[in-house]
């Protein structure tokens, strides 16, 4: 089970991750985060605290959306990756293109 909630909106709007990114939680999650885009907030951080797993699905989504909140001249930083979130991005090379925040 995947959720994407939005636990802060100011300064900085925080989406905290739950459970399985994957290509079942992609739509949801563009869901989440397109909204929180068309809303005009500025500064979006993904925290990626619990998430449980990730698979290629849930990578490219995410570099979708980096790449949109940049031509948006939106700041996404993805926020406290745990040990498995930051292996797979550091493997795949995400971690040199994407703003990646551990504290």
């Amino acid at each position: 089970m995947f959720s994407a909630t939005i636990t802060e909106r100011t300064p900085e709007t925080v989406i905290h991750l739950e459970g399985d990114l994957d290509i079942a939680a992609t739509p949801h999650l563009v869901g989440v985060v397109q909204g929180a885009m068309n809303a005009g907030y500025r500064r979006i951080s993904l925290d990626l605290e619990d998430v449980s797993f990730v698979d290629s699905t849930g990578l490219a989504c995410v570099a979708r959306l980096t790449r949109r909140a940049s031509e948006l001249d939106i700041d996404l930083v993805l926020r406290h990756p745990n040990d498995l979130a930051a292996r797979v991005l550091e493997v795949t090379g995400l971690d040199t293109v994407i703003d990646i925040r551990t504290g």
